[in-house]
């Protein structure tokens, strides 16, 4: 009986690993899925740009609805795994074909259990409105109190929504979250978002076809905001993660305008940072990557072409392993003048915390060697421990 019974653990502490590259059903093909999460007990959750509902996907690329219709296309994804709560920042991706919609963008809140806790407009709350009038909630993150932070792309602001619904704009300056100087659909500004509530900071990714790329740190309490000094040119940003094994944030894996993932890392509260590593997409898989989630310590991105044709099958990938930084000289992104000189610090470091940096390609594998020997250990362990019988 013991020996039964550590065989059938060995088992499943042996499947319990997701595959590197989870490949979506042919039929799911107009799903457009931007963002991502992950939940042991719900599985992938996605996102999508081109229907009304998020959708479970499972280890073999079987793709299901899950939870209500909420009438809206979904961006970026959150879970609150304490409170078991999915987040979703919505809008109305018509926005993209030229169309004004009466809804532009908002955010649900769905618990495990499928129930809308809240579905919240946000077109309409605004300090400053752009040119074009137009929003776009991009990505979210939430706070110990249940507040959800959210990017307004098109709008160059961030929303903050409370426990209950009540939403409001938290921050909002058009000179530091100027994606460019045109306003619109061709200014996209706010993308990713991260908040530590230790250093009591928000992080915001926002995009710049003038610069590239700018990473914007924001306190929470009084609001200052000032730009990282980032030590590499950055082509674009979009979605962020906190490093899983960094427990004290002071490293993030962040999605470029390009398609590359990178690996940021700090050693002054993100004062300054400097990017050491980069995930180059496979050649086997369709699209670019746009945001990323944690799955039990490993990093996975969703990769997709979101307004490209119906035959790109979306895949899940396995954000490893990273290559040393620089890119290759055909990918790098173009030194650009920044858009802003006055506001952008001019102190560029050479080297950060080079202990946080993971150059060495394999990483991954080592890790997963590393976790087999535990499980290997657990069993032995079990062995000595249970009776015969």
């Amino acid at each position: 009986m013991r020996l039964f019974l550590i065989l059938v653990l060995a088992y499943v502490l042996s499947t319990n690993a997701q595959p590197e590259i989870i490949t979506l059903e042919a039929s799911q093909n107009n799903l457009r899925p931007e963002g991502i999460e992950y939940d042991p007990r719900l599985g992938f959750i996605l996102g999508s740009v081109a229907l009304t509902q998020l959708f479970a996907v499972a280890d073999t690329g079987v793709t299901t609805p899950w939870g209500p219709d909420f009438g809206h296309n979904s961006v970026g994804l959150e879970i609150d795994y304490n409170n078991q709560i999915v987040y979703a920042a919505t809008t109305n991706t018509t926005l993209f074909l030229g169309q004004i919609p009466t809804f532009q963008a908002g955010v649900v809140a769905i618990s495990f259990a499928g129930q809308i806790l809240y579905n919240v407009d946000l077109t309409h709350v605004f300090q400053y409105n752009s040119t074009t009038g137009l929003h776009l909630a991009n990505d979210l993150v939430f706070d110990s109190n249940g507040n959800v932070y959210v990017t307004d792309s098109l709008g160059w602001q961030v929303w903050r929504v409370l426990r209950n619904g009540t939403a409001e704009v938290f921050y909002s300056n058009q000179t530091v979250l100027a994606g460019d100087f045109s306003p619109g659909l061709n200014g996209l500004g706010p993308n990713g978002i991260l908040i530590d509530e230790e250093k009591n900071i928000l992080l915001v990714a926002v995009v710049d076809t003038v610069t590239g790329g700018k990473l914007v740190k924001i306190d929470l309490t009084t609001k200052n905001a000032k730009f990282v000094t980032i030590a590499n040119n950055v082509a674009g940003f979009d979605g962020l993660l906190w490093d899983p094994a960094n427990s004290s944030k002071n490293a993030m894996y962040a999605v470029s305008g390009n398609g590359f993932v990178m690996y940021m890392v700090t050693s002054d509260d993100w004062d300054n940072a400097v990017i050491n590593a980069y995930f180059p997409p496979p050649a086997s898989v369709s699209g670019s990557v746009t945001t990323l989630c944690n799955v039990s310590g490993q990093v996975y991105g969703i990769f997709d072409h979101i307004f490209g044709s119906t035959n790109d099958t979306p895949s899940i990938v396995r954000i490893s392993p990273l290559v040393p930084w620089p890119l290759p000289p055909t990918e790098a992104p173009t030194t650009r003048p920044p858009a802003n000189p006055t506001l952008v610090p001019t102190a560029r470091p050479t080297t950060l915390a080079p202990t946080l940096i993971p150059t060495v390609p394999g990483i991954a594998t080592r890790l997963s060697s590393f976790t087999c020997l535990i499980y290997f250990g657990l069993s032995v362990v079990l062995f000595f421990m249970l009776p015969f019988s």
